[in-house]
């Protein structure tokens, strides 16, 4: 993620979870694509 990214996302509204953990901003960890990555990231590290 760009600094300009950040800048055409105008609000934390209009940003993905995922987006706002990369961000380093506050984000909801039980959102479901941060979920399925940690599920994928587990079954890699296998």
């Amino acid at each position: 993620m760009t600094l300009s990214h950040l800048a055409i996302c105008s609000t934390r509204n209009d940003m993905t979870e995922k987006e706002k953990m990369l961000a380093g901003l506050l984000y909801d960890t039980s959102d479901p694509e941060l979920s399925a990555l940690l599920v994928k990231a587990r079954k890699l590290a296998r």
